[in-house]
This record gives C-alpha cells, structure tokens and sequence, in this order.
C-alpha cells in the first residue's frame, strides 16, 4: 500500500446533496434529521411549554449568559466534586450544543492545516467542522461490528503528523497525538 493522502475538505455540495435528499419522493433520507416530518408535540408537552412560557416568559425566550447559568455550572460542579474530581464551577465550559463541544475541543488541540482523523463513514457535520477550521482530515475505515480499522490507523500515524482523531464508537472520542 503506497502513501495515504490528506485531502483538503470541500463538502458544501455534499452536504447541499443530503439536504436535497430530503426532499425525494419515495426515498427515506438517513443522512438527516428531519424534524419537519417530525410528529407534531403532544398535549403533554404542549402543557408543559404553557406551563413555563406563563410562570417565566422572559427568561424561556431570551439568551442566558454566555459561559452558561450560573446555578447549573455550580450544580455541576458539586456532582463532579462528590464523584471525587476536583473542579470549580469556573472551569466548566457550557455550549449551545454538541457542534460548538466539538468545535472548542479540536480548536485546543490542533491549529490550520494540521490532520485529523476521522472515520469512514462519519456524521457530515464534523467534515464541516474540520473544513471550517482549516484543518484537514484523513479518513481510517470503521466496521460496525470492530469499530475501527487498528492497523490502517497505525499506518497513518506513521506516516503522516497527525495531531487528533475523532471517533465515535459508543460515544464521541476525541484522541490526542
């Protein structure tokens, strides 16, 4: 097997096609949650979101502060503290979601041009990601039943700089080299 290659990441029309997908007659689109075709919310939770809209409209329709609410992250912290790991409610980083986690987390690792490992096949959104930072991704088969492919990414530590990978086998990871 000769030389991998890293491939400069453009998926704009990838990910123009998955959403276009969507919208096939006859087809289920896997490559997207859709939550247009999503039932619409049941009484219950109809209730519910009355419930708060009535009791704290403001603050149910408003942005909180940036680092995230302050009771939460204390909160947090306290289920961390009696877990026996020492942290203050200042350490912990709140995010609007799993995108802008992993956003935070590969910018701390690895800077432009520098190579990250996905695997084969992956969500589209880290791609996005990948390419958005200027980095670029070089991508290790995955089996659904072995997880990851061990000596095609032994391979490809050897013989490229590669700075972090992404997998997510039960869980995401993210690996520093």
């Amino acid at each position: 097997m000769g030389m991998l290659r890293t491939l400069e990441i453009s998926c704009r029309s990838l990910i123009e096609q998955v959403y276009e997908a969507v919208h096939l007659p006859d087809s289920v689109a896997l490559g997207i949650s859709n939550p247009v075709n999503a039932h619409p919310p049941d009484k219950a939770l109809a209730r519910l979101k009355r419930s708060v809209l009535s009791k704290n409209a403001e603050k149910a329709v408003s942005y909180g502060p940036v680092n995230g609410d302050p009771k939460l992250r204390i909160n947090l912290a306290f289920r961390y503290q009696e877990k026996g790991v020492a942290i203050n409610h200042d350490d912990i980083i709140m995010t609007h979601g799993a995108q802008e986690a992993l956003s935070i987390a590969l910018q701390c690792v690895a800077e432009r041009r520098d190579i990250i490992v996905i695997e084969s096949p992956c969500f589209f959104g880290l791609i996005e990601l990948i390419e958005s930072l200027g980095m670029k991704a070089l991508e290790v088969y995955t089996c659904t039943e072995d997880g990851v492919c061990v000596d095609e990414l032994a391979k490809v530590i050897k013989q490229h700089p590669v700075k972090a990978c992404f997998f997510q086998p039960l869980y995401l990871t993210l690996l520093v080299l």
